[in-house]
């Protein structure tokens, strides 16, 4: 049922789903306990609630989880699915110190000596995701900041796959909310970047962030400059389709 709720995607079902758990916790029958599946189910609602306490609320849960499993109430204890479950829903919860818990889970899981909740790669993306919505000026080098620790850690072999076009797409995202020349700069450095690699390949949503970049940034030839890129992108279409011919 929890899980039913958690899939409807809003603030009641969230709030009937975290009900749900606690009557379940207040229950004397050990045969509807709450297990490890309970608690993921209700901060997955909470992330998909779109409510502006998402974080707070998701974290909030995932405290209980842990707390509950010192007790030894409940035997598995909280991994890194659940740990990203939360980093999302601070991400899409907006503002700076949304983003900054994000963060500071992320860390949190970085420092942890624990293979089974060591951040991946949708993580990080998460995190930097979370400085997108965050309405700061910085939030680009927040952002870039964040894609730099996942290279590093790539590079140690503390992460398992290679890094996507998501990362790269998600820090120009940022520094296209981040607005003003530099950011613009910097995103289209970054979709240079892209272009010239023959492993990161960006897509339309890419060109279209450093575009919106240009738009933001305030300079008396934005509209140019923002064409320009999607010119970009309709040429470099041109050339895949001709050697596709």
């Amino acid at each position: 049922v929890i899980n039913a709720w958690a899939k409807s995607g809003d603030v009641e079902a969230a709030t009937r789903a975290e009900q749900i758990l606690y009557e379940m916790e207040d229950s004397t029958n050990p045969a509807i306990a709450p297990d490890h599946r309970t608690y993921s189910s209700v901060m997955d609602a909470w992330a998909r609630s779109g409510a502006s306490d998402a974080g707070s609320k998701a974290q909030a849960i995932m405290d209980r989880m842990i707390q509950r499993h010192r007790q030894g109430i409940l035997s598995s204890e909280a991994d890194e699915v659940n740990y990203s479950t939360v980093i999302n829903a601070w991400a899409k919860s907006g503002g700076i110190h949304a983003a900054q818990h994000a963060e500071d889970l992320l860390i949190e899981m970085e420092k942890s000596n624990d293979p089974k909740i060591r951040p991946n790669q949708m993580t990080y993306c998460m995190v930097m995701n979370g400085w997108a919505r965050s309405g700061i000026k910085e939030a680009g080098s927040r952002a870039e900041a964040i894609l730099e620790r996942m290279i590093e850690r790539r590079r140690q072999g503390l992460l398992d796959s290679e890094i996507n076009q998501v990362g790269y797409s998600t820090v120009i995202n940022a520094w296209a909310k981040s607005g003003g020349i530099e950011a613009a700069q910097r995103a289209e450095q970054i979709l240079f970047d892209m272009e010239n690699s023959t492993t990161i390949e960006p897509n339309h949503k890419t060109y279209n962030a450093v575009a919106d970049a240009w738009q933001r940034s305030g300079v008396d030839d934005a509209e140019e400059r923002s064409t320009a890129i999607l010119a970009r992108l309709l040429q470099r279409r041109n050339e895949e389709d001709e050697l596709k011919s």
